[in-house]
């Protein structure tokens, strides 16, 4: 779940450390100012490789994520 705080769409994806590079389809985004529910596409991790979670916001306020699955299928 997560909200932007101003209505300007907020994304949250997995990031690449280790090429540097966002994880394609793993993007999640929403402009809603309450708790919604969002999910990304289906996305491949490599082996081997560092991966982190990114909030990002198009506006000049922020968002907020409540919490988050990695569900692996």
């Amino acid at each position: 779940y997560m909200r932007s705080t101003d209505g300007v769409q907020v994304e949250a994806l997995l990031y690449d450390e280790t090429n540097a590079v966002d994880v394609t389809g793993s993007s999640a985004t929403t402009s809603a100012t309450t708790l919604t529910r969002v999910r990304s596409a289906a996305f491949t991790l490599t082996d081997g490789r560092t991966y982190r979670l990114e909030l990002r916001r198009g506006g000049t306020s922020g968002g907020a994520i409540l919490g988050g699955r990695l569900i692996q299928v």
